[in-house]
């Protein structure tokens, strides 16, 4: 059970020679937020990484921006500098006012911008962002005792603070340089909690009362924006950002009305997050068909799945009949993203706009011509065209079903929107008629084995209970394993097209039932919002796009954060509103939306870019990804393993490939890189595993996650390498350090330990290599030490650091380059002193130094010991 505490503050450095300060209102300002005078937000993002150093054994981190320093200490004392003077914060208590309980030893933990300071029972946190520092407090258990929850802090340093109303002001003997103000607590309900400051001399006061608060009480930290996507080459009403998808570290952007030779043929621009710097989220390519003409509406819909992505065309071919794109990432060719294949439909027609919306999973891509005719006799109604990898041949990407409505009727717009995971496919039909009530809506859920093995057939046809005319219900679709979520824009709950989104659950009162478990609105809903215009999920997140939403009464566009298990299981609570940071009227944000673990991405189509209106950007948004909620039985309300199958797009025989298995919340597997005799075409399966195996033991150590990994197609494997991630979340959990994690592979008889490295940290998330030659069940295990497993875990240990921590390079949002020669300080302990240790490996002048001193000692005896046998025995030196 947890109680959340998020104080917001807010900072204001004046000039030295300043007077006193005009401090910004800050009235509404959620979150602790350290703001200054002389901001500057295009400094480097790299000096804003919490750093330790060695030496003194702090933590440090600068907020360029706000030219202020954050310095948090080995006991977890917090001073903020800045040119003016300084203050600092100790943590005293945690209690009741009743029953205040002295501030317990804890462990330091930091990634990038992020640190926390966990201990037992409650953790504080510090986020370095941009526009300013944000703190948290999460109490994970109700304080015992009678009266208000309370936290008291000490405060110190060369500033005078003082309390005015609920503002707390630091000041110099020219005014106040600090401003703190902006308390707020929110239970599990989202249900705001009375809070209020209190100062006593230097000892500062949080107050919470949390009568008839629902626990667990918890508040996330913030979504931030990382970057702003715009194309290089972008003109007046391209409409980038019409859609957008989102795979691991690569986004794909479609701008259908782009400029080619004068003539709009749209276009597709594919980012790539490190590329140009550390989470600078760089422009990679820029993807034409091969056969583009003028008008062909190229990008109107785009889709990526590792490396390989899809983009529709709808307009493309003779009136309108519409062409789907493939693409493949050459490994050969960094980044080189060339076309492999033209996608048309077997029936094509005339108007049949195919390719207005796509999807691909692995080998399998889903295409939507809502306009399509549905057999003999029957037009208009709209199809979904399946096309498989290998049909027919390798690489062929031939059509393997033609899916429709089983009630289909006339203008119903099947395939309007399209989702495909796993061997699941949801297709909107947003102005299907549904009990007289016409362009309700509708949505149909599809299974790979329903109607016989390997078949696609229609499982269920999804509507809302409380639907109505013209609400559009199926204009988006998207699903995620076993959750699916289906937008109706049209829905009128505040007035016409506020909007609505709703989320079903596979086997919610019976086998494949899909049944409804949360009807979404926005927190702030008004009429014409469009609230549902955009949606996505994954894992236990979903995100509603409102591209008309208003901001301080202006139609910039906003997009909602739902969680699955903020308000309890289930429940799908609203975590947070995301927009713009340059948010701009009539800009669209939100008409498109994607989701991929940490990564969130949002277009504004109609967004103006250097006076060009209508060029259109996206936005690319980052925030931790949630743990699911564990059940009694062990296992989690997190989504059920899915298979991901990714395939060499190489089209010869090759010595060595790289495959990316695609990591989307589901599976830690990344990639797998294969060297063998014959390896070209190698299919590779990764597929979450609920134990050791039948009669096989646990292996040592803290098991993270068990996965099988099968690759086909080869003869003989002479080295594997794969790659997996783990999020730091979950190591700092189990008291370990990133250096601990350790990849087992079990070969039938034994669990192996394999050579592990440790490769970068970046998101949250450590990236790990590890080197094997046999296939089947592996286990991620945490070891106290990697070179004695099986040793149990100590919590709040003192962790040894072997080295600083190297600075990050480049800009945007951070990461940890690791080499096999230095250990990074992730975790460190307060509960007793470092154990700072010299480095393995000795500087060249170190040890030159101590064989000269060798070679000095030596000569100096052998010359003393010369001596003095030739003066007891001078004849023996006679000639």
């Amino acid at each position: 059970m947890r109680l959340s505490v998020i104080l917001a503050l807010v900072f204001l450095i004046a000039p030295v020679s300043a007077g006193m300060v005009s401090l910004p209102d800050t009235a509404g300002i959620p979150g602790l937020f350290i703001t200054s005078g002389n901001s500057d937000l295009n400094l480097p993002e790299a000096r804003h990484i919490f750093r330790y150093n060695v030496g003194s054994g702090n933590w440090m981190a600068e907020n360029a921006g706000q030219d202020t320093t954050i310095r948090v200490t080995v006991n977890g004392d917090i001073t903020l500098t800045c040119r003016n003077g300084s203050f600092g914060m100790q943590l005293a208590a945690v209690g009741r006012d009743t029953r205040p309980v002295p501030a317990n030893p804890g462990v330091i933990g930091a990634d990038g911008r992020v640190l926390e300071i966990r201990r037992t029972g409650y953790t504080e946190w510090y986020l370095n962002r941009d526009d300013g520092i944000e703190q948290g407090m999460t109490l994970l258990a109700r304080p015992e005792g009678d009266g208000r929850v309370q936290v008291l802090y000490g405060l110190s340093g060369d500033l005078t603070p003082s309390l005015e109303w609920q503002t707390l002001l630091f000041s110099g003997r020219d005014g106040p340089v600090f401003k703190y103000s902006g308390l707020i607590a929110r239970d599990t309900a989202g249900r705001v909690l009375p809070t209020r400051m209190l100062l006593s001399g230097t000892v500062l006061t949080w107050e919470v009362d949390d009568t008839g608060a629902r626990y667990p009480v918890t508040i996330d930290p913030m979504v931030t924006q990382a970057k702003i996507l715009t194309s290089s080459d972008g003109k007046v009403e391209d409409h980038f950002g019409t859609s957008i998808d989102v795979s691991g570290d690569t986004v794909i952007v479609g701008a259908p009305n782009a400029d080619i030779d004068s003539t709009d043929k749209g276009q597709a621009y594919v980012f790539s997050m490190n590329y140009g710097g550390t989470g600078n989220w760089g422009q990679i390519k820029i993807l034409n068909a091969s056969d583009g003409a003028s008008g062909d509406c190229f990008g109107q819909s785009v889709a990526v799945d590792g490396s390989t992505a899809v983009v529709g065309g709808i307009c493309a071919g003779s009136d309108h009949t519409g062409q789907v794109y493939v693409f493949y990432q050459d490994y050969l060719g960094a980044n080189n993203w060339s076309e492999v294949k033209i996608l048309t439909a077997s029936d094509k027609a005339a108007g049949a706009y195919f390719g207005t919306s796509v999807d691909i999973e692995g080998t399998t891509v889903i295409v939507g011509a809502p306009h399509a005719d549905a057999g003999a006799g029957s037009t208009n109604q709209g199809q979904a065209y399946l096309f498989s990898r290998d049909k027919g041949g390798l690489d062929t990407w031939g059509q393997v079903a033609i899916l429709n409505a089983s009630d289909r009727t006339f203008g119903d717009n099947f395939g309007k929107s399209v989702s495909i995971s796993g061997v699941t496919a949801v297709i909107g039909a947003d102005n299907t008629t549904v009990s007289g009530k016409t362009g309700q809506g509708k949505a149909y859920v599809f299974s790979k084995d329903m109607g016989g093995s390997g078949n696609w057939g229609q499982v269920t046809g999804l509507t809302a209970p409380d639907g109505e005319a013209d609400a559009m219900f199926g204009n988006s679709v998207a699903v995620d394993g076993s959750t699916a979520v289906i937008g109706a824009f049209g829905s009128s709950v505040s007035g016409s097209n506020t909007g609505e989104a709703y989320v079903f659950s596979k086997d919610t009162g019976g086998l494949n039932n899909w049944g409804l478990v949360k009807n979404l609105t926005a927190s702030d809903k008004m009429g014409g919002d469009r609230f549902g215009y955009a949606v996505a999920v994954s894992g236990i997140r979903a995100v509603v796009g409102a591209p008309v939403a208003d901001s301080d009464a202006v139609s910039t566009g906003k997009a909602y954060l739902f969680s699955q298990n903020l308000d309890g299981a289930d429940n799908w609570g609203q975590e947070q509103i995301l927009q713009a940071s340059d948010r701009e009227e009539s800009g669209l944000f939100g008409f498109s939306i994607a989701a991929n673990g940490s990564t969130i991405v949002t277009g504004a189509e109609n967004a103006t870019v250097s006076g060009k209106i209508g060029q259109g950007k996206a936005y690319v948004f980052t925030t931790p990804a949630p743990t699911p909620t564990p059940r009694p039985d062990g296992g989690s309300d997190g989504p059920a393993p899915v298979q991901h199958v990714a395939k060499s797009p190489l089209q010869k025989t090759v010595s060595t490939i790289s495959v990316n298995v695609g990591q989307i919340g589901r599976t830690p597997i990344v990639r797998v890189e294969v060297t063998g005799v014959e390896v070209k075409d190698t299919v590779i399966t990764a597929t979450e595993a609920d134990g050791p195996g039948t009669g096989v033991p646990p292996p040592p150590g803290i098991v993270y996650e068990y996965v099988d990994v099968s690759p086909a197609r080869f003869t003989e494997i002479t080295d594997a390498k794969i790659v997996f991630v783990v999020p730091l979340s979950w190591i700092f959990e189990h008291y370990l350090t990133p250096q601990e994690i350790v990849l087992y592979h079990h070969d039938g008889k034994m669990w192996e330990a394999l050579p592990t490295t440790l490769m970068e940290i970046r998101d949250g998330e450590a990236y790990y290599t590890a080197e094997g030659s046999g296939f089947s069940r592996f286990a991620i295990t945490g070891q106290l030490n990697s070179t004695q497993p099986g040793q149990n875990v100590t919590p709040q240990r003192t962790v040894q650091i072997l080295g600083d921590l190297a600075g990050a390079t480049g800009t945007g949002t951070p990461g940890i380059k690791v080499s096999s020669t230095t250990s990074v300080p992730v975790v460190t302990g307060t509960t007793a002193p470092l154990a700072v240790l010299p480095s393995p490996d000795l500087p060249f002048a170190t040890i030159a130094l101590a064989v000269a001193a060798i070679v000095i000692l030596a000569v100096g005896i052998f010359l003393i010991r010369r001596w003095w046998i030739r003066r007891q025995n001078p004849a023996l030196f006679e000639k």
